[in-house]
């Protein structure tokens, strides 16, 4: 599968997210955030990280952004700008 790096289409923002989860979820980080219990919602922050970086790469606008996920536009840019654990599971 062929994964596009400057989004353009639906498909190719739901294949970026998906690459971006999978990479994020083999590795040796998540699975000792997994084991530690109170870092377990870093992992739930990556799925929402994947998602805004991929629409992001896209050129979707932060707040569109935040709509479509559900969290905020302060949240989004944040991560975005990798202030957070979570962008850094995803690290791209």
């Amino acid at each position: 599968m062929s994964v596009p790096l400057k989004t353009i289409e639906r498909e190719d923002i739901r294949k970026l997210e998906t690459a971006l989860l999978l990479t994020a979820l083999y590795s040796k980080e998540i699975i000792d955030t997994i084991e530690e219990e109170k870092e377990r919602i870093t992992l739930i922050d990556s799925l929402y990280i994947a998602a805004a970086f991929a629409r992001e790469k896209a050129g979707i606008p932060t707040s569109k952004i935040a709509d479509e996920i559900g969290i905020t536009e302060d949240t989004i840019r944040r991560h975005l700008r990798g202030e957070t654990k979570a962008r850094q599971l995803i690290n791209t």
